[in-house]
């Protein structure tokens, strides 16, 4: 699957570009991962750290976002967090703005030998098209992860950088080579052939996971039905953990890549609407079987309610999927009670 950039990205170059724009404007744009110019926030740790554990700093690796921030003085620069993932144009051009999408970590120097290299091709294959006011930009992780990509130099020294460079010293070259056709093509508008196709090695893995068998709820309960439920008419502050367990299935037959296993839901104008769901920092999805081999199986809903979620009513809900003796996978939803935050 590919998929083009995010239009808020381009947008936000598209504006980096006019400098009349930003230098009379209140907003200062950037490009990156991190607010490095601000206050830092004290966020959980994502990974293999203990989610009670917070680092100084921001994170949102989990969810790519894109803000500008207004500071009076021009000080705040806002940077816009790309996670490049997957993208179908490798050479991507805005006006003066050309995009390297790379597979690979470019080390500082490597990185600038790319971008140096690429401009002054450009430059010279079309002067009147592109001149010195061009600008390259790398983009990466895309598509895939080629470990690291260092300089000559840089490889001969056999630090962890040029360790990790896989396919020897002349790895960038290779890489610049490339990109010098792609900006051929990019110039002259040909298509380039697509290249020789990976091989298909998924019909040749093998895996040690059991596959999911059946799933199944006790007699005259269904899938989704609340084991736990949030006590009746309770109310919850800020800061204070909510949490509701439902007959579930197992999280194997659905991966919910484009959905959510655990969501809470705020009660308005009389429908129920999605705020916070398991990509959230506030909410948990727990799953267990009690009994090893039973196909019954449970999933808990928590949600530790954050400082900044506004007064109302709530109740939460799991998403889920469950499979038949006959192999039938079924789609199935539970909500628990509904309770009050203040």
């Amino acid at each position: 699957m590919a998929v083009s950039l995010p239009f808020h990205f381009l947008f936000f170059l598209l504006l980096l570009l006019d400098r009349a724009v930003y230098a009379s404007s209140e907003y200062l744009i950037g490009v990156g991962s991190y607010d490095i110019t601000g206050p830092a926030a004290d966020v959980n740790m994502m990974g293999y750290a203990n989610s009670d554990q917070t680092a100084s700093g921001i994170h949102f690796r989990l969810r790519a976002r894109a803000f500008i921030v207004a500071e009076p003085q021009g000080k705040r620069v806002a940077f816009v967090n790309l996670d490049a993932c997957m993208a179908s144009q490798i050479m991507l051009r805005i006006g003066q703005l050309v995009i390297l999408s790379v597979p690979g970590e470019f080390t500082t120097m490597a990185g600038r030998r790319l971008r140096d290299a690429v401009k002054s091709f450009l430059i010279s294959l079309d002067s009147k098209e592109f001149g010195n006011n061009l600008h390259v930009v790398i983009a990466g992780l895309t598509n895939t992860y080629s470990q690291y990509i260092t300089t000559f130099e840089e490889y001969e020294v056999q630090r962890y950088e040029g360790a990790s460079t896989l396919y020897g010293p002349h790895t960038l070259t290779a890489y610049i080579q490339e990109f010098k056709k792609l900006a051929t093509a990019l110039v002259s508008g040909q298509t380039l052939p697509s290249g020789p196709q990976p091989p298909d090695l998924l019909d040749k893995q093998i895996s040690l996971l059991a596959p999911v068998v059946v799933d199944s709820t006790p007699l005259g309960v269904d899938f989704g039905d609340v084991k736990a439920d949030v006590p009746p008419k309770s109310t919850f502050r800020r800061g204070q953990q909510v949490n509701a367990t439902f007959w579930s299935g197992c999280p194997r037959n659905d991966l919910m890549t484009e959905g959510s296993f655990a969501v809470v839901e705020t009660l308005r104008g009389g429908k129920w609407v999605p705020v916070y769901d398991d990509d959230d920092f506030s909410v948990k999805f727990k799953w267990s079987r009690q009994v090893k081999l039973s196909p019954e199986s449970q999933a808990t809903v928590e949600w530790r309610i954050p400082e900044s979620a506004v007064a109302g009513v709530y109740r939460l809900r799991h998403y889920g999927a469950s499979k038949s003796l006959f192999g039938a996978i079924t789609s199935f939803s539970g909500a628990s009670s509904a309770f009050v935050v203040v």
